[in-house]
């Protein structure tokens, strides 16, 4: 028994309870404890499998039980063979089916209780080698995908953590940037209700748009918040009717200094009779503004940018922002 493969064989009870260690290279059996019952040493996943395999081998010699053991710290897949012969259960482990039937072999070569309870369990397998090896093949690959499926979800709870955990720090950003905002903003329509009237057009359309961007940025911030609660499912909009015109006129004269610096044209085209349309505004102003300034910012001195605002067939507000730029190479465009 002594050049048998490495494996282990015990003895033990219908239950499980391990009454007598033959031989245990797999290092399967911890000398007392729970451990020397044979469900505790199984993944959680195998407990009823292995229940139901001390109840099948009490009944009937049983060959090639493959149940998941936590062997060195990590959760591995051994194959188990079992059979009372009318006494107690021998119960044979090994790391594959192969050497599992090897193992039975080599004990089966005796005489007494533990060679015909080995060779009961050897004739409930097979003996073409060729379909064990290939169930061996069979059962590594799927061992390798358990292990792949493990790290997988491992992977997903490190990632759902360092999300969680740039949630935290664009949440607290975005709180510090609230009362600075809020500062200018307030400033800014003081100003504008006590010295407006002492201002010229030009200055006081300044202040005017400093207090709108500012009010923009505001609602840059909430929306830095928003980003957090859209990662959680928890973003909501705030629907309301807007005169889209005066939102997107807006929208265009916050943009008019930063193109006349370019010395570009910034034109708007808008239909005729464009409607009252339920939208959250903060959410389009963020659009528009992204669509303008990008056109802006990447279109070339003395060319021209044009805001397109109508209606289309089923009475939808459509924009469309067209500028002469380089624009987005091809290799870019599937992106």
């Amino acid at each position: 028994m002594s050049d048998a493969p490495q494996g282990s064989v015990f003895v033990c009870e219908a239950d499980g309870t391990i009454t007598r260690v033959l031989r245990d290279e797999l290092a399967l059996v911890e000398p007392g404890g729970a451990a020397r019952t044979l469900p505790t040493r199984v993944d959680s996943g195998s407990f009823r499998k292995a229940l139901d395999f001390l109840r099948a081998a009490s009944a009937e010699p049983v060959f090639a039980w493959e149940l998941i053991v936590d062997l060195d710290g990590a959760l591995r897949p051994l194959w188990f063979a079992g059979a009372a012969e009318g006494g107690p259960l021998l119960v044979a482990v090994a790391r594959s089916r192969s050497q599992l039937a090897a193992l039975c072999r080599a004990l089966g070569e005796g005489s007494g209780a533990v060679a015909s309870a080995a060779r009961a369990m050897k004739s409930a397998g097979t003996d073409d080698a060729a379909e064990v090896q290939a169930l061996d093949e069979l059962v590594r690959m799927n061992g390798e995908l358990s292990n792949l499926h493990r790290e997988l979800a491992r992977k997903n709870l490190d990632l759902r953590r360092m999300m969680e955990e740039r949630d935290r720090v664009v949440s607290a950003a975005a709180h510090d940037l609230r009362s600075p905002l809020n500062a200018i903003a307030n400033f800014a329509a003081i100003l504008r209700e006590d010295v407006g009237d002492r201002l010229g057009d030009d200055e006081r359309q300044y202040l005017e748009r400093i207090e709108h961007s500012s009010q923009f940025m505001q609602a840059l911030v909430e929306g830095m918040l928003d980003v957090s609660r859209a990662n959680w499912g928890k973003l909501s909009l705030s629907r309301q009717e807007v005169a889209f015109e005066e939102l997107l006129r807006l929208v265009v004269g916050v943009h008019r200094a930063m193109a006349q610096r370019k010395k570009i044209e910034l034109v708007t085209e808008l239909g005729r009779d464009l409607p009252r349309i339920a939208i959250d505004e903060n959410k389009v102003e963020q659009v528009l503004n992204n669509l303008i300034g990008n056109a802006i910012h990447y279109s070339y001195e003395g060319s021209r940018v044009r805001v397109v605002a109508d209606l289309d067939e089923a009475c939808h507000c459509r924009v469309s922002v067209h500028d002469e730029g380089q624009g987005i190479s091809a290799d870019e465009l599937g992106k």
